[in-house]
C-alpha cells in the first residue's frame, strides 16, 4: 500500500473508472447543506508516465458542501476522502 502523498498526479492518468452510487444528505440547515457520496475508483497509469505505480483501486467518499443564496442552492466545495487505497507497482 502506498501513502496518498506518494501517489502520482492525475495528468499521468491514462484511464479511470469511477462508481458513485446515490448520495446521502448528511446535514442541512436553512442556509447550508452537506452531501456525502460513496465512491470507488480504478485508475490505470500510462507506461510512459513518471509514476511508481501502474494501477490504483480506491474506496472512499466525496463530501460536497452547498450554500443557499437568495433561495437557490449554490455549490461551495468538494473534498475526496479515500478510506482505502490498493496499488500495483510497475
Amino acid at each position: 500500500m502506498s501513502k496518498l502523498a506518494d501517489l502520482p498526479s492525475y495528468p499521468d492518468l491514462v484511464l479511470g473508472v469511477m462508481l458513485v452510487p446515490e448520495d446521502e444528505t448528511v446535514a442541512a440547515i436553512h442556509s447550508a447543506m452537506e452531501r456525502c457520496w460513496a465512491m470507488q475508483d480504478e485508475l490505470f497509469f500510462d507506461d510512459a508516465a513518471a509514476s511508481p505505480i501502474a494501477y490504483l483501486h480506491g474506496y472512499g467518499h466525496y463530501h460536497e458542501r452547498y450554500v443557499r443564496i437568495d433561495g437557490t442552492w449554490k455549490f461551495r466545495s468538494v473534498e475526496l476522502r479515500r478510506l482505502q487505497v490498493e496499488t500495483r507497482p510497475r
